[in-house]
């Protein structure tokens, strides 16, 4: 199975397991009372409701809480155009890559499937993947950002490196008769300068 990523904002879980799916969804935390172990019944050892038996029996119910999924919808699956590009910015921290994911649950409001756009930063200084944010830049298109350490590679995320020229320097040969400090014609002096 795909390993998934997951982030909470406010009432929303979302869920994005890379080349198979984005989703949103809610779950809230339900309890249930569980029946005693030892499979006594509610009566006590005399037969009769309410007794001491009775008390300690209902005082000894557990219950058990359960996370359940209330509300879910898919964003978005990986579909035939759900290849990646690169998009190069002006410096490596402003390029991208992106992955387009279509083909979610119908929207209410469009009557089209929802679909999402994940975009992929280099965090190079990351263990692993993590969801940044996402938002829904129209109604039911969404925008994810992830940080991930697995596009630093590519050439498009490294650092510039900053062009390096040899300068190569050569003796001036000095033409004066007298080996001195020669003006040269046309050169400044001193008092050429205002300061």
């Amino acid at each position: 199975r795909q390993q998934c990523i997951y982030m909470n904002q406010g009432w929303w879980n979302y869920e994005f397991c890379y080349n198979e799916h984005v989703r949103q969804f809610h779950m809230e935390t339900v309890s249930t009372p569980t029946t005693p172990e030892d499979g006594a019944n509610n009566q006590g050892k005399g037969g009769k409701e309410g007794t001491d038996d009775t008390n300690a029996a209902a005082a000894n119910k557990k219950t058990t809480t359960t996370a359940v999924t209330t509300v879910d919808f898919l964003l978005g699956k990986k579909g035939a155009n759900s290849t990646i590009s690169i998009h190069k910015g002006d410096t490596p921290a402003t390029s991208y890559a992106s992955q387009y994911y279509s083909d979610g649950t119908v929207c209410d409001l469009t009557n089209q499937p929802r679909r999402i756009e994940v975009r992929f930063v280099c965090e190079a200084e990351l263990a692993k993947s993590r969801i940044v944010s996402i938002q829904e830049s129209s109604t039911c298109e969404y925008l994810m950002h992830v940080a991930t350490p697995l596009i630093c590679t590519n050439e498009t995320f490294q650092p510039v490196q900053p062009k390096l020229l040899e300068i190569a320097c050569h003796p001036i040969e000095d033409s004066s008769d007298d080996g001195g400090d020669a003006k040269e014609e046309g050169a400044p002096d001193a008092s050429d300068y205002v300061v």
